[in-house]
């Protein structure tokens, strides 16, 4: 076999290796399907040109550009350059507009326009909340802000919840000791009840000021998420705490039939 023909087999094979393997192992992390397609088409523009004969059929076809896999490409750059436009102008407090991608029990994940930001269960909402979604839903739009970012790790943390609203000063500002309060029982507990007041403040309602009566356990007369009247009997201001009581709302039982007068 002359030499001329055998450098031109080893250099065919050479430039085919080297186009297949960017097709199948670097993928649309290093090039995309449109870069790919160029390439075999100047693979085998350059072969022929040195006379060796190249069917159209011996590179993947999975290099093909057709107009599904040119779309697909358009909208992976797109969101690629959107991506990076995120990285370079991020900073803590920055508000976006995403759409919520997934969710699970922690919290949801929102993409914020090329790249996904976790916003965390805590800072969804001030309301005491057990799953996200009591409060959002699969493709709803949400308005969020950076908490935290890590660019090496690709990670970014996001609220939603108002964090220039202070919860403490609007219990303050709305009711004082003495007021009553429609309130939401948002946890039971062996010693009493916590109840939100006002979102993101919850008052304790202790088991002695449940009911008028004695009661083994809070959820003999209360369940979690029911709404009840309940009085401001103390506020601790410096620590932030709230003292409720049904009972003291409650008219006295009458005395038990047939009990002697004094």
């Amino acid at each position: 076999m002359p030499w001329t023909k055998l450098k031109n087999i080893i250099l065919a094979i050479l430039v085919l290796t080297n186009v297949c393997l960017l097709s199948l192992v670097a993928g649309p992390a290093i090039q995309s399907r449109r870069q790919l397609s160029q390439a075999r088409e100047e693979a085998i523009r350059f072969l022929r040109s040195r006379g060796v004969q190249v069917e159209e059929d011996v590179i993947p076809q999975s290099m093909e550009l057709t107009p599904q896999v040119l779309e697909r490409d358009l909208e992976e750059e797109a969101r690629a350059a959107a991506a990076a436009e995120i990285w370079n102008n991020i900073e803590v407090g920055k508000h976006y507009t995403g759409t919520v991608k997934s969710m699970t029990s922690y919290g949801v994940f929102v993409d914020i326009g090329g790249v996904d930001g976790m916003v965390h269960i805590t800072d969804l909402s001030w309301s005491r909340i057990k799953h996200p979604n009591e409060v959002v839903s699969i493709g709803e739009t949400l308005d969020v802000y950076v908490i935290s970012f890590d660019p090496e790790k690709k990670k970014i943390s996001l609220g939603v919840k108002d964090r220039s609203t202070n919860p403490w000063q609007v219990f303050m500002d709305t009711y004082k000791v003495g007021d009553v309060a429609n309130v939401r029982v948002v946890k039971l507990m062996t010693f009493g009840a916590f109840a939100e007041v006002v979102p993101g403040v919850d008052g304790l309602i202790h088991i002695s000021q449940i009911a008028d009566h004695r009661i083994e356990k809070p959820g003999d007369e209360l369940s979690e998420g029911q709404m009840v009247d309940a009085k401001i009997t103390a506020v601790d201001e410096e620590k932030q705490k709230i003292s409720l009581s049904i009972r003291a709302l409650l008219a006295p039982m009458p005395a038990p039939a047939g009990e002697d007068e004094e």
